[in-house]
This record gives structure tokens, sequence and C-alpha cells, in this order.
């Protein structure tokens, strides 16, 4: 929204933010805590698997670690994408609205 007028707006759902910081600097903890944790998830899976337990026993966990891996790098990219857009409104604005 800050392109469109000449000064940082921050919108909430219920009239004000629900947080001090915008949830988009929060993404790249949380996605890389999510890579994290699908990691460890599918190498205890493999050691589980070289064990001696059969799939139909780890299957969800390789599932669930797929997801988790997934979700990270998503919230890393949409991470990366946000902190872009905010560079790009930050020039926009210090160049006057693009004039």
């Amino acid at each position: 929204m800050s392109l469109f007028y000449n000064r940082p707006i921050r919108q909430g759902l219920f009239r004000k933010p629900l947080f001090k910081r915008p949830v988009e600097q929060m993404f790249l903890p949380a996605g890389l805590g999510s890579l994290v944790t699908g990691v460890l998830a599918s190498v205890v899976s493999l050691l589980l698997a070289l064990q001696g337990w059969p799939i139909e026993r780890l299957w969800l966990y390789l599932t669930g670690s797929a997801m988790a891996i997934l979700i990270g790098i998503q919230l890393a990219l949409w991470w990366l994408m946000a902190s872009v857009l905010g560079q790009l409104s930050a020039q926009v604005l210090a160049n006057g609205r693009g004039k």
C-alpha cells in the first residue's frame, strides 16, 4: 500500500496490527525452524529404517518431514520476496513516488 502513498502504512485485520513486528519478518526464522525440523525427522526416519523398521511404520514420519521441509523453503522464499518488496517500496518513497 505504501507504493501509492508518500508514507509507510501498516494495516491490521482488526484496525490495528496484532503484533508489534510485521509478521513477514518472522517468516525466515519460522522457515529455518521448519526446515531443520524436517531434516531431523528425515534423518531419524532413515536411522530407524536402517535398524529394520518397515516402510509401513515410517511413511507418516517421512511424509511429515517432507512437508516440513517444503514449508520451510516456502516461508524462506516469502521472506525474501517481502524484503525485496520492502526495499523497492523504500526506494520508491525516497525518490518521490518514482518521478
